[in-house]
């Protein structure tokens, strides 16, 4: 593809698309599997005439050096558009982000980043946010706390282009405390909704969490500027600026969930039944028809209610942030209603009853997780959170007594085979300090 096709130009291929949300998918996962196109690509060939195969050459070249060499080259380059351009510059740039991450070396990178933001206005122009991508993973895996500005230009940057910015946005969501998620995500649903190009799934990503977080600063007891309590009336006011037609009742009861007003008792057979517990308190005097499962689909609506107790388990007993439970909730309530679909191969996805459908094998874990490995978008904090909180998923069934403790033993002792290859996994492509921590760690996950 000629570089003068930039990633928000329509698609020469006529389809009145976007080149990055039409053929540039595509070209990129053909560059990602090493297949060789006829031609420069977007950004790289210059007036010269060089092909993919020299400047890839080049790359290669860079690759085998030492970090030091590594930006030794970088900064005896990168001012000369001939010897870094498009998507080699960038190309190298995520070499010394991944590999400068590694060794904890961010302040390298970010020093870095700023020369090119003051001496090559062609790559911020052309790559913007692809450079923030970088700037922000470094700022936010290093542990830094983002300042207001920081968190303004993230909120652009990813509302622009969410395709590029998801590993820092939900680096972001993943690291921090509901009440600083709370500004941003709103401020973030907003900027989405005014870029008419984006697919609605992705603005429905952010519309779900934010809702959500709204949920968790009331819950935590959060106050307003002015030293007052948080409403729940003022709670579901904002939660109505995301979408208009909110299920209340349904909100009313993951509140009561979420917040230990309201617990369920557990019976495992041929569909998990649930039978809720004495003094049930409630909010708003709203009377929520207790669910009494006669159908598999009434089933499948308890493995969601589990899912959420679940949720508060992880919050109140392990710690653990909302945001970051409600990722691992998510991907094992997923996971186990695909088991009880049967959407599973092989001998081990053949048990879809509980309580044998609740302890995830490492063939069908491993397959759920890697669903959201996604080539182009992957989603590396969705994806690992699951694995990353299966021990206190099963200590939960356990108190539950929906599994003894000799199945939980024997699970972990099974799924234990995957830690050393998602560890290694993730120190290749997102060495976050806190997922690499809690792998090492695993499955007494702090």
């Amino acid at each position: 593809m000629g570089n003068d096709v930039g990633r928000n130009d329509p698609c020469p291929c006529g389809s009145g698309k976007k080149y990055k949300y039409c053929c540039l998918p595509k070209e990129e996962e053909e560059r990602s599997r090493g297949v060789k196109r006829d031609g420069p690509f977007d950004g790289i060939g210059s007036d010269e005439g060089n092909d993919n195969e020299e400047w890839w050459g080049r790359f290669e070249d860079f690759k085998e050096l030492e970090l030091e060499d590594k930006f030794s080259f970088f900064y005896d380059n990168y001012q000369d558009p001939e010897q870094v351009s498009g998507d080699f510059a960038l190309e190298m740039l995520d070499s010394l982000l991944l590999e400068s991450s590694r060794v904890e070396r961010w302040e390298d990178y970010l020093t870095l980043d700023e020369r090119i933001r003051e001496n090559r206005e062609d790559l911020v122009q052309d790559s913007r946010y692809w450079l923030s991508r970088g700037k922000f993973l470094s700022l936010i895996w290093s542990g830094r706390t983002l300042e207001n500005e920081e968190l303004r230009e993230l909120s652009q940057d990813f509302a622009q282009d969410p395709e590029v910015l998801s590993p820092a946005f939900w680096a972001f969501i993943f690291r921090e405390g509901s009440e600083k998620q709370v500004d941003f995500l709103h401020r973030t649903n907003v900027l989405l909704h005014e870029n008419d190009d984006l697919m609605m799934e992705q603005q429905e990503r952010v519309c779900d969490i934010g809702i959500e977080a709204e949920i968790y600063r009331y819950l935590s007891g959060k106050k307003t500027e002015t030293g007052k309590d948080i409403s729940l009336r003022s709670v579901f006011k904002r939660m109505n600026e995301y979408y208009e037609d909110l299920n209340r009742e349904h909100l009313v009861e993951l509140i009561k969930i979420l917040g230990g007003k309201k617990s369920f008792g557990w019976k495992a057979g041929n569909t998990l039944q649930v039978t809720p517990k004495e003094s049930q308190m409630t909010l708003f005097d709203v009377k929520i028809q207790d669910i009494d499962p006669g159908s598999v689909e009434e089933s499948r609506e308890n493995y969601t209610l589990l899912g959420d107790q679940f949720h508060r388990f992880l919050h109140e007993e392990k710690s653990v942030l909302w945001a970051r439970g409600r990722m691992a909730r998510n991907g094992l309530v997923r996971y186990v209603l695909r088991r009880v679909d049967g959407n599973f191969q092989g001998i081990e996805a053949k048990e879809t009853t509980p309580p044998h459908v609740l302890i995830p094998s490492p063939e069908t874990f491993r397959a759920s997780i890697d669903d959201s490995m996604l080539l182009i978008d992957p989603r590396y904090y969705q994806a690992i959170a699951p694995y990353l909180y299966v021990g206190h998923w099963l200590q939960f069934l356990v108190e539950q007594s929906l599994i003894d403790r000799q199945q939980k033993t024997e699970a972990l002792q099974r799924l234990e085979n995957l830690k050393d290859e998602y560890r290694e996994f993730y120190q290749e492509k997102c060495p976050d300090p806190q997922i690499i921590e809690a792998l090492h760690n695993w499955p007494e996950v702090k």
